[in-house]
């Protein structure tokens, strides 16, 4: 059987890897991928905290029917939700002006991304937490996969499709 020259040249290119794209137009692809990859990390690690949000404990407020239903989105560079107990009972949810957790506060057991401290004998209790509406409670968040996890997942699967595309 007679087989082309061609044909003999693409089989070769397939088996032994020669890519048949220029190799101009593959750095300018290789370029977009990375490009998009640095954008992606960003746009992760740059989105808006969203927090549950009220106050008080009457009609409409916190720990009342209707109340907890409401969520804020916080201004860029906040970093903590809030929620501040009385007496055991939720007084108010919703975007902390605090940039760092402060001393005497303590991490909630099975939630290294919250923090709590009581004061006036026990009576008052505040949390701050750093994930997406962490503040219902003072227990630990089971919402999802953390910020971190996040990241880390969509990194995974961006260097998986740059192993197959590159």
């Amino acid at each position: 059987a007679v087989v082309s020259t061609q044909s003999k040249q693409w089989y070769q290119r397939r088996v032994h890897g020669d890519s048949h794209i220029k190799p101009q137009t593959e750095r300018m692809f290789r370029t977009i991928l990375g490009v998009f990859v640095v954008c992606f990390a960003v746009a992760i690690q740059v989105h808006a905290l969203v927090c549950h949000k009220c106050e008080g404990n009457q009609a409409g407020g916190c720990g009342v029917p209707g109340g907890q239903k409401m969520n804020e989105t916080c201004n860029a560079g906040v970093k903590y939700c809030e929620v501040k107990f009385v007496n055991n009972k939720a007084v108010k949810k919703g975007c902390s002006n605090v940039t760092a957790i402060p001393a005497g506060y303590k991490a909630v057991a099975g939630d290294p991304e919250k923090s709590c401290k009581t004061s006036k004998g026990n009576v008052e209790k505040h949390c701050l937490c750093s994930e997406n509406r962490c503040n219902e409670n003072d227990k630990p968040f089971k919402g999802g996969a953390t910020s971190f996890q996040t990241a880390g997942l969509g990194m995974l699967v961006l260097a998986a499709v740059h192993f197959f595309v590159c």
